[in-house]
């Protein structure tokens, strides 16, 4: 009897080991993969990055491309997103770089990424408009004027900020001439434009007078003087009525001034006209270099009048103050034996000039 208990209880634990070798050989097998079981993520190709520049007058590309080209070792068409979403072909891209990650992604939940990349640069040039050219009067004694402008306008295709530039200064002042203002403008991407307008300053109007009778007025502009010299001259045979300044300079005040220390000299304005006849023995009131070798109207006798003026600042200053024969602009006066009436009206004047 106690032989056929021992021999069950070796059977019984038998068993149980038994028991235990299979529920182990089972959990273990759980671990690997079934045999029809996909793990192999697809395979996504990209299309080829894209650099552009923007359309003209936009700040955008419309740009076209293929979509990603995905496959799968399932033989099945694997599903394709995109991040950021509604991004389709054709796009219009802004400028700058635009990152497409395309993922592809099959039934068994493997999935795989590539990116598509967009750059889009701006090389468009701002648009600038400068102001109309400006005239200014000068109204004061001062050397200079101040002188404000409006500010160009400026826009670019981007939409975005334009940065102007100029070395010219609002407010600051100007002398009399002509001056040229430019600006630049820069966008954000570094493109530039110019524009440029002029000022031209006016110096205050003096009352203008009539060039003398029988006579010229020889004139030139001097900044190192002050303002428009002129000297009157007489034409062959003729005489000044009375003796002339050597030099008459209407000054940026707009006042004119007798330029001649000799005590004999009347500043009084206007110059003398060339009514006296010359007598040969007596000596001519005005000075050699105000005196013609002939009439007003033969070329010859205006080139000599030219260089009669320059003479003239040669002698008294000592140099010829950097006056240009060129610059020099002769008014002719008629023929006759009395003044016309004066004139002030800066139009004429400067019709008058301009047409020397």
């Amino acid at each position: 009897m106690m032989g056929s208990l021992s021999h069950v209880g070796v059977f019984l634990v038998i068993i149980c080991t038994m028991e235990k070798v299979l529920i182990a050989e089972s959990e273990g097998a759980g671990d690997l993969p079934l045999a029809d079981e996909d793990t192999q993520p697809p395979h996504i190709r990209c299309p080829y990055d894209v650099t552009s520049t923007t359309a003209p007058g936009k700040a955008t590309r419309r740009v076209e491309w293929r979509q990603p080209l995905a496959t799968d070792n399932a033989d099945r068409f694997p599903t394709v997103v995109s991040s950021p979403g509604g991004i389709v072909s054709p796009y219009e891209f802004p400028i700058g770089v635009t990152r497409i990650t395309y993922t592809a992604t099959d039934d068994s939940g493997n999935s795989q990424s590539c990116v598509f990349t967009v750059t889009i640069t701006d090389d468009e040039p701002p648009n600038i408009i400068c102001p109309k050219d400006m005239e200014v009067v000068k109204q004061t004694a001062g050397p200079v004027v101040p002188v404000y402008w409006p500010t160009p306008s400026s826009e670019d295709n981007s939409g975005q900020l334009v940065t102007l530039f100029t070395e010219s200064v609002q407010g600051s002042g100007f002398r009399v001439g002509r001056h040229e203002i430019k600006y630049q403008a820069t966008d954000q991407s570094g493109n530039k434009a110019t524009c440029t307008f002029t000022i031209v300053v006016y110096g205050p109007i003096c009352l203008w007078y009539d060039p003398p009778v029988n006579g010229l007025l020889a004139c030139v502009e001097s900044v190192s003087l002050g303002g428009t010299v002129c000297t009157p001259q007489c034409n062959n045979n003729k005489d000044f009525s009375r003796i002339p300044a050597n030099l008459y300079i209407c000054q940026t005040s707009g006042q004119w001034h007798a330029w001649d220390f000799r005590p004999t000299v009347s500043p009084t304005l206007p110059w003398p006209d060339c009514t006296d006849d010359a007598k040969p023995g007596f000596q001519q009131k005005g000075e050699k270099w105000q005196m013609l070798a002939d009439s007003c109207s033969d070329p010859a006798v205006q080139r000599q009048a030219k260089g009669n003026l320059l003479q003239g600042v040669q002698t008294i200053f000592g140099m010829n103050m950097g006056l240009l024969e060129s610059n020099v602009k002769i008014i002719c006066g008629r023929a006759g034996r009395k003044r016309e009436a004066i004139y002030s009206n800066r139009a004429q004047e400067n019709n008058v000039l301009a047409k020397v």
